[in-house]
């Protein structure tokens, strides 16, 4: 099967200057014969400001699989606004990353809310819809969204109610989704109850300062209605107004980690906080696992799931909860070869430049 690779950025000799304009090709049978696997690679030549991308019924060019991601090399390195990324500068109708398509794959793209809020729909980041059938998303960002003064909900990731639906998040960040007035605020979730085969998974995933002032409104890490998610493991919530996770019946969840009392099954943790998990939280935040977490090698392998968000192979017995596996200075971490020597370009998501030394041997 051919694949067929297209770029996207606003650097000189690319195939498209935006997502949308990327996504309004797809179906395009001339310019995708032989139903291929369709790629697009998205380069950090400057943000995507205010773009989207509604990847749906591509019946004429019927694709085998399409793949949104960064080229290698440009997406971001865990943290916020270091690699390709979609960033929002207004208020905008059209939601972003709805995707319904068979085989779909979002890989590695941070959207920045920027503080805005969709003006119709609750969506700030990534919608599973109608007949998404065998997608993922993984490895993806969401963060900063929402207006304290508007009354539409708002959710970080989000699927929808339909019988043939079945997507995984995996990898997966939100955080800093904060509203006060009314709808409901959702890093990661499921907007009802479900009959049939349950449609959705969420492995590594992690939600940190889902917020708003209304002690009434709802406003969860995760959020699954009856039925509605099959698995729910190795996930961390922290710093939820209402609740960490809201999960109906019939989800199997186990080793995950809340702040509150909410995560529940085998080898949960509660109680636990921001400050001895992450990195930092507030305004340079990095939600790679610190020195001494308490959730490394807390959480149980996923058949197919080998590495984190930074690449860095995920324990095979006892992998670490949340969207990042902990690499210690001297234990691991991206290396590079010069003149024979293997020297770190990077440890645990800090850059090689930015370490004086490495268990006592300057970097």
């Amino acid at each position: 099967m051919a694949t067929e690779t297209r770029s996207i950025g606003s650097g000189g000799g690319r195939d498209y200057s935006t997502i949308a304009a990327w996504d309004a090709d797809l179906n395009n049978a001339t310019e995708y014969p032989s139903n291929p696997d369709i790629v697009g690679e998205l380069y950090n030549d400057a943000s995507f400001p205010n773009d989207y991308f509604d990847i749906i019924n591509c019946t004429t060019s019927n694709p085998t699989s399409i793949t949104l991601r960064p080229a290698t090399g440009e997406g971001h390195d865990g943290t916020e606004g270091t690699g390709a990324r979609i960033v929002m500068t207004a208020d905008y109708t059209a939601n972003i990353g709805i995707y319904s398509d068979p085989g779909t794959v979002i890989d590695g793209l941070e959207i920045d809310g920027g503080g805005f809020h969709a003006s119709s729909g609750d969506r700030i980041g990534f919608e599973c819809n109608a007949t998404t059938v065998g997608s993922i998303v993984k490895n993806c960002m969401v963060h900063d969204g929402g207006d304290p003064a508007e009354t539409t909900s708002l959710a970080g990731f989000i699927a929808f109610d339909s019988a043939s639906m079945r997507a995984t998040w995996q990898n997966c960040l939100a955080y800093e989704l904060v509203k006060n007035a009314g709808g409901s605020r959702v890093g990661i979730g499921f907007n009802a109850n479900h009959t049939g085969v349950a449609p959705v998974d969420a492995y590594f995933c992690t939600v940190h300062n889902i917020v708003t002032a209304i002690s009434t409104d709802n406003t969860h890490g995760f959020r699954f209605g009856n039925n509605a998610a099959k698995e729910i493991k190795n996930c961390i919530s922290i710093g939820v107004s209402n609740a960490d996770f809201t999960v109906g019946a019939s989800c199997d969840e186990s080793h995950n980690m809340s702040s509150d009392a909410t995560a529940a099954g085998t080898g949960s943790l509660t109680t636990k906080t921001a400050a001895n998990t992450f990195v930092a939280t507030g305004a340079s935040p990095d939600y790679h696992l610190k020195a001494g977490n308490e959730a490394e090698d807390a959480g149980t392998p996923i058949t197919g799931i080998t590495t984190d968000v930074d690449g860095d192979t995920r324990d095979v017995t006892t992998p670490d909860m949340g969207w990042d596996e902990f690499v210690a200075a001297g234990g691991g971490g991206f290396t590079k070869v010069i003149n024979g020597v293997s020297t770190y370009t990077s440890i645990n998501g800090v850059a090689a430049s930015g370490i004086a030394s490495v268990n006592g041997v300057a970097a």
